[in-house]
């Protein structure tokens, strides 16, 4: 768990996968997260979500106070009652390093739902990608099929599953962690920027696509006048914030995850690997390939 007060960033996740599979050679570490989790580590949302009354109302809970732990637009958890599916969208194309997160993320949810409700709860696991060298350990966490290759990240329940009770119900303390869950969740969205939400949005919308205003504003429910006049107010603008947010992942990604320069260009929605480049020289002053080689000599 992070220290009090303090937020997980999905990329220093990605960072914790790359040093522990570097250091011990087994890509599957990702799966063994679950086995050393526990919900207190997100705290009071994850007791909420523990004490809550049926499962359905749990994974509502779980994703709604997610971002009193988690700090980042790289990667983000929905649950879809019409749907019986708990989702996680995150970072792509994939590796041995992005493939940790989704594994972990999975697995920890897995393990959630069956000590709260059984394994007849689970109904199918899809991962978005390809089956990795160790497919084999996944059927010693999931108790139902997995499903590589999809076209996302989720957790499918059975039918009905979502109204089954919590083992681990308890009204009375339920009663008195969701008003505090609540009131740190105001709390940091007052204190947040409206950018921030913005570039929440604008995370999932990028890999192969160039977000439109209007897209994050229709995202965001409300008019395109608006999105431009509340980012206006904060002294920025659409079109700085997605170059900015753009170069801050093209760092990220060559730093610490080592995709190669074509994949980072489709994944920040460039149309072709020399517009990502020429955006990337006006920004830095360097184009990717000498930031790289800079890093790989320091």
């Amino acid at each position: 768990p992070s220290p009090a007060g303090e937020r997980l960033e999905l990329l220093d996740y990605c960072r914790l996968g790359e040093r522990a599979i570097a250091l011990s050679g087994h890509g599957e570490l990702g799966l063994a997260i679950a086995g050393a989790t526990a919900l207190t580590h997100v705290r009071l949302g994850g007791l909420a979500a523990a004490t809550a009354p049926t499962l359905g109302d749990a994974l509502a809970l779980l994703t709604r106070y997610e971002p009193l732990t988690v700090r980042s637009y790289r990667g983000q958890s929905r649950w879809l009652p019409a749907e019986q599916k708990l989702a996680f969208y995150s970072i792509a194309p994939y590796n041995r390093y992005t493939r940790f997160v989704v594994d972990g993320m999975l697995a920890t949810w897995c393990r959630f739902i069956r000590e709260c409700c059984g394994d007849h709860a689970l109904r199918a696991a899809h991962i978005e990608f390809s089956a990795p060298d160790y497919h084999a350990c996944y059927a010693g966490i999931f108790p139902c099929p997995v499903y590589f290759a999809s076209d996302g990240n989720a957790l499918l329940l059975a039918r009905g599953a979502a109204a089954l009770p919590l083992l681990t119900a308890e009204p009375a303390l339920h009663a008195e962690l969701l008003p505090l869950c609540e009131q740190q969740l105001r709390r940091l969205e007052q204190g947040s920027a409206f950018r921030a939400r913005v570039q929440k949005v604008l995370g999932p919308m990028l890999p192969g696509n160039t977000p439109a205003l209007e897209d994050v504003a229709a995202a965001l429910g409300m008019a395109s006048w608006t999105l431009r006049r509340k980012l206006r107010d904060e002294d920025t603008s659409f079109q700085h914030l997605l170059d900015e947010m753009r170069q801050d992942l093209a760092l990220a990604y060559m730093k610490d995850i080592g995709l190669s320069l074509g994949e980072i260009a489709y994944i920040l929605g460039f149309s072709t690997p020399g517009a990502f480049q020429r955006a990337f020289k006006r920004g830095t002053g360097s184009t990717p390939g000498e930031y790289r080689r800079t890093l790989r000599s320091g």
